[in-house]
């Protein structure tokens, strides 16, 4: 599967657009992400496998709301991580 990476974040994965995973569910998904980029940690989930304010993500363009780390991922989704922007 891949896990697209947010523009705003990809100073904290060496410019990368994307990486490869093979996990079984988004929290194993978010730790490939930080193994691959370790610079990540600390930016999409916290220790206790919450998102952080502002992210959201998608598996296959559905929003997993609520957040659920545990949600399993079959071969060939595609995990998009997104910074919610908020103003007015």
């Amino acid at each position: 599967m891949t896990i697209i990476i947010p523009i705003t974040h990809r100073i904290y994965a060496n410019g990368q657009k994307q990486i490869e995973t093979d996990s079984k569910n988004l929290k194993e998904a978010i730790m490939a992400l930080y193994h691959a980029c370790p610079d990540m940690k600390g930016h999409v989930m916290d220790k206790n496998n919450r998102l952080y304010a502002g992210m959201e993500i998608a598996v296959n363009d559905d929003i997993v709301f609520p957040w659920n780390p545990e949600k399993p991922l079959n071969h060939g989704d595609e995990i998009r991580i997104s910074s919610i922007i908020t103003g007015g």
